[in-house]
């Protein structure tokens, strides 16, 4: 027969925890949980500090209205892919996303987010968003063709048939994406711009001098290969995939003008200036400054030796370019 060693039950299990406690010194006790947040690099935080962190993270997300998920079986795959550049537009995401998915709620799209290294935690609420809404994110380490190359990459990775672009600090109105999808949707167009310079356009706010004669300018030099479109410069645009793939490999992107790029090299043969409300900054700072301005100058004399000097064997065919503008719709 084994013997058992004798416990003394006398002793309450709660104050034999208290001994076993007071066994270690005050000066090693630790009192906290030791929890992993995503952010934090082998940090400790307290019960409290967890709580209010995951407050503060879910608080967004839980305002708005769930959305499928492309990668989840039974939902169709995406026939429109938005490509949206960021770089720290964290405090723009949220409300872009709200719109957006209100502009095209009864489409099946995705949104792509070709982030060039945020430090401002954008990339933490990409991922939160992509429970709510079809985000899929990109990330560019070290970058050194600007927001042209992070579009041509988004627009390379895109599931959608038909394309779109536009700038995550919500100048450019989500609820006018659904005004550059129709004409391709109705076969008027093959390349669709949202416009500030055609019938119907507004531009909020006064812009500074300075920059109205920059714009003025850039787009004053761009004319002569971009046609017969008055707002080239414009950062808000849609296109057909096919079109987009047929000039792929010509693409040579720089700078923040991706759209002349396109117009130069794709060779629409219809294209259609839709007017949209250019709207003020919602949040952060323009990243426009005087390195992207000479940018641009470089990019502007490549474009023109392309089409002044490319053989036409080697760039897709067209006829004379046709571009029309649309009226506000009521």
């Amino acid at each position: 027969m084994v013997r058992l060693p004798r416990t003394d039950s006398s002793k309450p299990a709660a104050s034999t925890a208290g001994a076993r406690r007071r066994s270690v010194p005050r000066h090693l006790r630790d009192n906290r949980a030791s929890v992993r947040i995503a952010g934090a690099r082998n940090s400790t935080y307290s019960r409290r500090e967890r709580n209010r962190y995951h407050a503060r993270a879910n608080a967004p997300a839980r305002l708005h209205r769930p959305c499928p998920r492309v990668d989840k079986p039974g939902v169709d795959a995406p026939t429109i892919s938005v490509i949206v550049p960021t770089l720290n537009e964290a405090d723009n995401l949220p409300e872009l996303l709200r719109r957006l998915a209100a502009a095209l709620r009864a489409r099946v799209w995705e949104i792509i987010v070709v982030d060039d290294g945020s430090t401002d935690g954008t990339l933490e609420v990409c991922g939160k968003l992509s429970e709510f809404y079809p985000v899929r994110l990109l990330v560019r380490r070290r970058p050194t063709d600007g927001l042209s190359g992070a579009v041509v990459q988004g627009l390379s990775a895109a599931d959608g048939q038909l394309l779109a672009v536009m700038d995550a600090d919500l100048q450019h109105p989500p609820e006018s994406v659904p005004a550059l999808l129709s004409p391709l949707e109705r076969g008027e167009a093959d390349f669709v711009i949202g416009s500030r310079h055609v019938h119907g356009a507004a531009v909020a706010g006064q812009w500074p001098a300075l920059r109205r004669l920059n714009s003025w300018a850039a787009t004053l030099l761009a004319w002569p290969i971009a046609g017969a479109v008055r707002d080239p410069m414009s950062g808000f645009f849609a296109l057909h995939r096919v079109l987009f793939e047929r000039a792929r490999g010509l693409l040579n992107p720089t700078g923040y003008k991706i759209a002349l790029e396109l117009l130069c090299k794709c060779r629409p043969r219809r294209v259609v200036e839709v007017p949209i409300h250019f709207a003020a900054r919602h949040a952060g700072h323009s990243k426009l400054g005087l390195r992207e301005q000479l940018r641009y100058l470089r990019h502007l004399l490549r474009l023109y030796a392309f089409v002044l000097g490319a053989p036409a064997a080697a760039m897709p065919a067209r006829g004379a370019p046709r571009t029309q503008q649309l009226r506000r719709a009521a």
